[in-house]
């Protein structure tokens, strides 16, 4: 099912490959999710972003655990402070260093050249871009 992910921007006129993207992903018991998200990332041709994952409060599952395993991969800020979806990416986005913002589901797959696309394309002059993506997981949004 296709979902739409969200990037904006607020400031404008960096050179376009030292511009960081902050990605935003809420989670609760999400490693089963992020065992497919994560390599994506991996595999980006963008290479300047950080991930924040906001892991709720009461996850009991490895997600912790397998976001160790890809530090050495990715620049990744794991918060432990979210209590629903919408609050993990409110709180998410204030610890964000980036230039611009996307917020993304765990349950997503991003092909390899999605951020790179995505800053070409934001840097013709819009201030925010939807971006449709599989979604294979199992909440609402892969259902409809």
């Amino acid at each position: 099912m296709n979902k739409q992910s969200f990037l904006s921007n607020s400031k404008k006129g960096l050179q376009i490959r030292n511009k960081l993207i902050s990605i935003v992903v809420p989670t609760k018991n999400a490693a089963r999710h992020l065992k497919n998200l994560l390599p994506s990332l991996v595999e980006q041709t963008y290479k300047r972003f950080e991930l924040i994952v906001n892991d709720d409060k009461g996850t009991t599952d490895d997600t912790k655990n397998l976001l160790k395993q890809f530090e050495k991969k990715l620049t990744i800020t794991t918060l432990k402070e979210n209590i629903s979806m919408a609050q993990g990416r409110k709180s998410g986005a204030s610890f964000a260093k980036g230039y611009y913002l996307l917020h993304l589901d765990s349950d997503m797959v991003l092909s390899p050249k999605v951020l790179e696309n995505c800053i070409e394309t934001i840097e013709k002059g819009y201030d925010a871009l939807l971006i449709p993506e599989i979604s294979f997981g199992d909440g609402f949004w892969s259902q409809v």
